[in-house]
């Protein structure tokens, strides 16, 4: 992943401008300009993920968001707020896109999803289908792993197309968040 990032911020004359590095140091209210690789893209959903080495964090893309594709490296310039306690990246400017492969999924334990260990970043988890439904117009598949149950969001599909696959063995690889 890309880790350039730099966020300033307005500063008193005579002072140098306040200088932040990674997306870890996002604050609410300051100009962020960052370079990361995008995650997770959903425009029904409008949830879209940046992330670089320091961090992940979620993106009103804007005139950026034809670009918003799992795997693209974004250079974008913007402002932060918080909606919902949570740090989102107002994008105003697209500075630079290219496209990029995604990393190979690390295998990660169901608790480690779920305590948020790797909120935004790409994983594969093993585990049981132990229930499937349709909610929010998306396939829920209720996974219990060896140490968890977690929850799978699938844009595309049905409870039936799930159901010959209840009590089987699966391995999923997505992005957490919570």
């Amino acid at each position: 992943m890309v880790a350039i990032l730099a966020a300033r911020c307005g500063a008193p004359p005579g002072d140098a401008p306040a200088t932040d590095t990674g997306i870890a140091a996002a604050r609410s209210g300051r100009a962020l300009e960052v370079e990361g690789v995008v995650t997770y893209a959903d425009p029904t959903w409008q949830l879209y993920l940046l992330a670089d080495s320091t961090g992940v964090i979620h993106v009103q893309p804007g005139v950026a968001e034809p670009h918003f594709r799992p795997g693209s490296v974004l250079r974008l310039a913007g402002s932060v707020r918080l909606v919902d306690g949570h740090p989102v990246l107002v994008a105003e400017r697209l500075l630079a896109a290219r496209d990029a492969e995604l990393s190979e999924a690390p295998t990660v334990s169901g608790s480690a999803v779920a305590e948020g260990r790797f909120d935004g970043r790409r994983v594969r988890v093993s585990g049981v289908i132990d229930a499937a439904r349709i909610e929010q117009a998306r396939l829920r598949l209720d996974i219990v792993t060896a140490d968890r149950r977690i929850v799978a969001w699938l844009r595309q599909g049905s409870a039936s197309d799930a159901g010959p696959f209840l009590h089987q063995a699966v391995t999923v690889v997505g992005v957490p968040f919570r």
